[in-house]
């Protein structure tokens, strides 16, 4: 079952097929048709952040919806999902690193104009923004408690009024709890629950 907005993009469904196992495409349709759409509503003249981006499932399928996309990430190997050797191989990238395996992913799927990939840890990424802000930011990055604090703390301040701050993993404790103890803090509303773990939350 693929993506309803991928069906429509026959190149980068390609790409972002042959690449991810079903299992470990961001994981379930619904979920990238939500993304897809939130993404959409930044329009063309938008920009979204993708902090965690790994390999860059995410940050095409936000891409898909006409926003440049900001593809925060240390592009350092994890071997998180347990097949990095066998997607790296397909994509002749380097075990050391999956920034090459990204940048052809994000060519393969013609975005690589809209996609930009920041080599940076998050919180140096975050402060790099300086004043510019984004229209979604979707954390994905460190799911300790602590570092998931962090990212919350730093990015917020990013999400343009209206914006929206998202992230999967909400049944996870060490995400959830968290994101509302640093979002109470900030008066923020508390997030909704989106389709297979999403949380997301508009900036008031």
């Amino acid at each position: 079952m693929i993506p309803a907005i991928l069906a429509g993009h026959p190149d980068a469904l390609q790409a972002l097929e042959a690449v991810f196992p079903p299992e470990r495409r961001l994981t379930h349709r619904e979920a990238s048709d939500w993304l897809y759409a939130r993404a959409r509503e930044a329009g063309p003249g938008g920009l979204c952040v993708d902090v965690g981006a790994w390999c860059g499932w995410t940050a095409c399928v936000m891409a898909l919806a006409g926003p440049a996309v900001l593809a925060v990430d240390t592009f350092r190997a994890s071997d998180r999902w347990g097949h990095q050797d066998a997607l790296l191989a397909r994509l002749g990238g380097k075990r050391e690193g999956t920034l090459d395996c990204y940048a052809r992913l994000g060519a393969g799927a013609g975005l690589g104009g809209r996609i930009a990939a920041v080599q940076a840890r998050s919180l140096e990424a975050a402060q790099a923004m300086g004043e510019e802000t984004a229209d979604l930011v979707w954390l994905d990055a460190d799911h300790s408690r602590a570092a998931v604090a962090a990212d919350v703390v730093a990015w917020h301040a990013v999400v343009r009024r209206g914006g929206i701050l998202c992230g999967d993993n909400w049944r996870i404790g060490e995400v959830r709890e968290p994101v509302l103890a640093v979002l109470a803090g900030l008066g923020w509303p508390i997030p909704e629950e989106g389709p297979h773990e999403i949380w997301w939350v508009r900036r008031p």
